[in-house]
């Protein structure tokens, strides 16, 4: 079983018991009527790919690109190495490369990102060698695929391995992103027995070189989530593992301490926030798959799956002077529970993401609810904007959404939209959320 599979059964069992407040901690729901949902596309476990697992991107014309993690074809153990597709505004689907598993890469985990000339970037966690560690790609707008890197290409992995998040372009066109594994043993393998992870930059010829290697324990480890830049060059992002520090993380957390760290132009990283710093974790713990946020005064502003006052996960702001502050405490039902993708914003304050499980759903993984789309404001207060059912309309949304400007919502569920997939789970759906 996938991680990605095996994710939505661990959280069934993830709520924590916290004692205490925590300053700042908002936990009103607003849970009344919710916006109306359009199912614009269900995969089908074949050619069409299955299992959309990233968030989307869009071009001017109405089309929307990402990624599958499994379909496509036959291979990788009959169940398909994922692909790339377009949606088009019709609902029109269009597969635009299917990965083989070989030396092309295989299992995208991670959403696209593309340049003027409509050319596609991104980042497959398998394939691409006989390490099976991964690889970076360059889509071209007629579907021809070129490798510009392949990890663990050299000795012990030491260029990284495993890249589970997207990339960011620079203007000189170098591409910068994170592996899970590889770089060098945590503490003589202590912590990463794989080694900690990597943030990398890749130029345009081909060359890598690892900015920084993470040792595990005090700077973070495996790096899942996609980096932000900003506009002086450095990198932002999180870490779900490493950074041990506080009694609550050891305790509740072994070696699950995670941070928020920065990245400067020569490599030198600092650990912004160590999470679990909060007696019992209340401050959140374990921010995942999610992309951070960045406003004009530099606060950022980011999701973790775990942590809060149930243990169900928390929306938090981290200022530039490193205090951190929960914006909203999930609930579970219906509010929502394991909020692993990322947030976007509407320039008004208000942030909008997905729940893996919660809300008023019925019929997943325990009856503890499908996923939700919700809106968290300036003050805190949450709005469910949409409860995914487990049906036609999706379940399990693992990536966040992308806000057009309308104000509609569109994302993608790695479940649901029919019975042909993962026991009657379903392959997974792209959705609108309507304003």
């Amino acid at each position: 079983m996938h991680p990605r599979e095996a994710l939505f059964i661990l959280f069934a069992s993830a709520a924590l018991p916290v004692s205490g407040a925590l300053a700042g901690v908002t936990i009103s729901t607003g849970v009344a009527a919710q916006r109306s949902e359009t199912v614009l596309y269900s995969f089908k476990n074949g050619n069409d790919g299955s299992l959309p697992f990233a968030g989307l991107i869009a071009d001017g014309k109405g089309n929307f690109y990402g990624t599958t993690q499994t379909g496509g074809g036959s291979g990788c153990g009959g169940q398909g190495c994922g692909t790339v597709f377009r949606l088009a505004a019709d609902g029109t689907e269009t597969i635009l490369y299917s990965f083989r598993g070989g030396t092309d890469g295989a299992k995208p985990q991670a959403g696209l990102i593309a340049d003027n000339a409509g050319n596609l970037y991104g980042t497959t966690g398998a394939g691409g060698g006989s390490r099976d560690a991964g690889t970076v790609f360059e889509l071209a707008s007629d579907g021809m695929e070129t490798i510009l890197y392949t990890f663990c290409s050299l000795e012990n992995c030491v260029d990284g391995g495993g890249p589970e998040g997207g990339l960011v372009m620079d203007s000189s066109r170098n591409l910068f992103g994170a592996t899970a594994y590889g770089g060098i043993l945590g503490h003589g393998g202590k912590w990463c027995s794989h080694g900690c992870g990597v943030v990398f930059r890749l130029a345009p010829d081909g060359v890598e070189t690892v900015l920084h290697a993470f040792k595990g324990r005090d700077d973070g480890a495996a790096p899942e989530g996609s980096l932000i830049m900003a506009g002086s060059g450095d990198l932002y992002g999180t870490t779900p593992e490493g950074g041990m520090q506080s009694r609550s993380c050891r305790e509740i957390f072994p070696a699950r301490c995670d941070t928020v760290f920065k990245i400067a132009p020569d490599g030198k990283e600092r650990v912004l926030y160590r999470f679990c710093s909060q007696p019992n974790c209340a401050d959140g713990a374990a921010p995942e798959l999610g992309t951070l946020v960045m406003d004009r005064q530099g606060n950022l502003y980011g999701t973790a799956a775990y942590g809060g006052a149930r243990g169900h996960g928390v929306v938090f702001r981290l200022a530039p002077n490193g205090e951190e502050t929960v914006l909203h405490d999930f609930q579970g039902a219906p509010d929502g529970l394991a909020p692993l993708g990322g947030l976007v914003g509407d320039g008004k304050g208000n942030f909008y993401g997905t729940t893996l499980q919660g809300g008023s759903g019925t019929g997943c993984a325990g009856e503890i609810g499908c996923g939700t789309v919700f809106k968290v404001a300036r003050d805190g207060a949450e709005t469910i904007l949409y409860s995914f059912q487990h049906g036609g309309d999706g379940s399990f949304p693992y990536g966040g959404v992308m806000l057009d400007g309308a104000g509609s919502l569109f994302g993608t569920t790695g479940y649901g939209g029919g019975t042909n997939c993962s026991g009657g789970y379903g392959c997974g759906t792209v959705f609108e959320i309507g304003n």
